[in-house]
């Protein structure tokens, strides 16, 4: 998946593309599966404040169905 965030001027205008590539194996046949993911952006001075982090990051979830 690719996206682009555009920010606003009077928010520090940010604006940046970001990407993830991942991996979800079923691992109980449908009722366990596992995601794995790699998150980053093109931002290169990365404000690290509030949520928005844009650094590579690895992400990884467990889903399951009933």
């Amino acid at each position: 998946m690719v996206g682009r965030q555009w920010g606003e001027q009077s928010q520090g205008d940010v604006d940046y593309t970001y990407w993830n590539l991942g991996l979800t194996p079923r691992l109980n046949k449908p009722l366990l599966s596992l995601d794995l993911r790699y998150w980053d952006t093109s931002e290169l001075n990365c404000p690290n404040s509030g949520v928005f982090s844009c650094g590579p990051r690895i992400v990884g979830s467990f889903k399951t169905s009933f």
